[in-house]
């Protein structure tokens, strides 16, 4: 069962903010986003999209369950909605870290750096044109991993997919690791 609750505001910017918590565990959750990422790109001009992750906190799980599925000593655990999958509860907290810098850094692209060699002047050009918004980039991110990898993406298939889309995954890992070293982590 999905739960779905839409709450409206009215701002003078004629702006919609949109948090959309998921999972990358979460089969339906990726599915939404799969289908709805064709209407975000279009109306990126009025939408502004919030990727917001669900986890749970065990600060009191023995040390080997906050190892596989946990970050920050059981303070950030995984959803894992499905037990199929082969990669560790840590490693999903990390994809949606990754995921959560990939949409910040491509919505201030310009002071990020975040694209590198022929294909950096590639994204600003289309981006600056506005031919490109930078949540679309987010989201063929998303919609390729879920179409690629069916038991979800570890590091080094998201290294390799945000190197086609000419992405410096050190920037991406620079911002996991500021994330995990923040005040309250």
């Amino acid at each position: 069962m999905m739960k779905a609750v839409f709450e409206t505001e009215f701002f003078k910017d004629n702006i919609v903010n949109v948090d959309f918590w998921y999972t990358t565990s979460d089969d339906n959750s990726l599915d939404f986003v799969h289908g709805v990422s064709h209407y975000v790109e279009k109306l990126t001009g009025v939408i502004n999209w919030e990727p917001r992750f669900v986890t749970w906190a065990c600060p009191m799980c023995p040390d080997d369950y906050k190892e596989a599925n946990c970050v920050s000593d059981g303070k950030y655990c995984a959803m894992r909605k499905n037990s199929n999958l082969r990669i560790s509860g840590a490693e999903l907290l990390h994809e949606d870290l990754r995921q959560f810098c990939l949409h910040s850094l491509t919505k201030d692209h310009e002071s990020s750096g975040i694209f590198f060699g022929a294909k950096e002047l590639a994204m600003s050009k289309l981006i600056n044109s506005k031919a490109l918004a930078p949540q679309a980039i987010y989201f063929e991110y998303l919609k390729r991993a879920h179409e690629l990898y069916e038991t979800r993406i570890s590091e080094e298939e998201s290294e390799k997919l945000m190197d086609n889309f000419g992405i410096d995954f050190g920037k991406i890992q620079e911002c996991v690791n500021e994330t995990f070293e923040g005040p309250n982590h």
